[in-house]
């Protein structure tokens, strides 16, 4: 597997097509990526975030930050849109779907699969200052301050996670950032 160490970059990852798994440093992680940053903006449609757009089950996201703008529709994450793996030590300063019009799709990326494939169109679902679905794997010991959109058609927003079905390990130190504004995770089975 593959092993990124102490990259830092600035820019913009908006590829064109169909927007999914996009992220600064990888589309999708199986590797290790370690004490590596992203100053800039991330944008997408499904699994995207300011690192990478899926963290794998066998990816580690480690001591790592993003700075910026992330924006898409579904599973959108300040460090990664979808976690299988885990993300530890971690700091999301970036905004994540601020502002609506920064979710634009054109008539050419639309297609049978990206409509009947996703939830609804229109409806921007699972953000999170860190992921935005977690299905598997850590999140732990990490920090959130960017801002995160909780109003408008964004549905399950968390601090955190926007949907998890996995282990958060929330720090006493971002305890007060959550209440009342936030949950930690929109929709959660397992918060500790």
């Amino acid at each position: 597997t593959a092993v990124v160490t102490d990259l830092h970059l600035e820019g913009t990852a908006a590829p064109s097509g169909t927007g999914s798994d996009v992220g600064a440093l990888a589309g999708i992680n199986h590797g290790t990526i370690q004490n590596c940053s992203f100053t800039g903006t991330v944008s997408g449609i499904d699994r995207v975030g300011g690192l990478v757009g899926t963290n794998g089950l066998t990816g580690l996201i480690e001591n790592s930050v993003v700075n910026g703008v992330v924006h898409g529709s579904h599973f959108v994450g300040g460090i990664a849109g979808q976690n299988n793996g885990v993300i530890r030590g971690c700091d999301n300063y970036a905004a994540v779907n601020t502002t609506v019009e920064q979710n634009s799709v054109s008539l050419e990326e639309i297609t049978m699969d990206s409509l009947t494939g996703s939830e609804a169109a229109i409806t921007v679902t699972d953000v999170g200052g860190i992921a935005g679905k977690v299905t598997g794997g850590t999140i732990e010991y990490v920090d959130t301050i960017g801002k995160i959109d909780v109003n408008g058609s964004n549905k399950t927003v968390g601090l955190l996670a926007g949907e998890s079905s996995a282990f958060l390990w929330i720090s006493p130190d971002l305890l007060p950032h959550i209440w009342p504004t936030y949950t930690a995770a929109g929709m959660a089975m397992t918060v500790d």
